[in-house]
């Protein structure tokens, strides 16, 4: 972990002083993450995230529509008649879903996905029972 002397902390959350001592005043969990080097104290850089409001609702953001995925994955799956309930209980030998790092459309998320299906077939041909959907 990269930590930070207070002139750089300062800096980087664009904090005062008091206000830093304060938010670890009431967070002591997080104060516990700091350290003392040479009478200094030193705080962890990736703290700077509690200090900024932009980070912290991008963070939140994705924690929130991670929840939302699963709530649907659960709520299409209580309904027994969805394609999803079928396709959940169909035997698979694999069940899992590619989520890209870089946004990609429609289409190069097939291409992509049809490249790995030629790959594996072409690696293990018919060797293996794979079902891929």
């Amino acid at each position: 972990m990269k930590y930070e002397i207070l002139k750089k902390f300062i800096i980087s959350t664009k904090a005062s002083k008091s206000t830093i001592y304060r938010f670890y005043k009431k967070n002591e969990d997080l104060f516990a993450e700091t350290s003392l080097r040479n009478g200094k104290r030193m705080f962890p850089a990736d703290h700077a995230r509690y200090f900024d409001s932009e980070i912290m609702f991008d963070e939140n953001k994705a924690l929130r529509q991670e929840n939302q995925s699963i709530r649907n994955l659960i709520d299409c799956l209580a309904d027994k008649e969805s394609l999803q309930h079928t396709f959940w209980q169909m035997d698979w030998s694999f069940f899992f879903t590619v989520a890209y790092k870089a946004d990609r459309n429609k289409t190069s998320c097939f291409k992509q996905m049809h490249g790995l299906y030629d790959c594996l077939n072409q690696k293990y041909g018919a060797s293996t029972e794979i079902r891929l959907f």
